[in-house]
């Protein structure tokens, strides 16, 4: 069976978007437990740190200031480029060259924030 790289990418974002909404259930989950710390996927590790320096300086960052930020998580400068593709990105390019912070993804440094803070 030969699938199209277009079919693909759909499949692939089908399964980030039901991820997120699984660990959104988790979340909801874990809290109804009475547990207020729990941890991220680790997948998203790395992500959340570089989401919520982003968020602490007021979700709006330059270039270079991404770059030292994604460098101080350990990212190689190559690989934030991800951060800024695709229909599900986490970061966007506003206006000066400045990189934001999508919604999505400060509601999950809130979501995660007590992790966070005990890292």
């Amino acid at each position: 069976m030969t699938l199209e790289r277009k079919n693909l990418e759909k499949i692939m974002n089908s399964i980030s978007r039901i991820q997120q909404e699984l660990d959104a259930v988790r979340s909801d989950v874990a809290c109804l437990l009475g547990e207020t710390v729990f941890a991220p996927p680790p997948y998203m590790v790395d992500q959340l740190k570089v989401w919520k320096k982003i968020k602490e300086v007021g979700g709006t960052v330059s270039s270079d200031q991404y770059q030292v930020i994604g460098r101080s998580i350990g990212y190689d400068p190559r690989g934030l480029a991800g951060f800024l593709h695709g229909p599900n990105s986490s970061l966007v390019k506003v206006a000066d060259g400045k990189i934001a912070l999508r919604e999505w993804a400060s509601n999950e440094v809130e979501k995660y924030k007590n992790w966070l803070e005990s890292q």
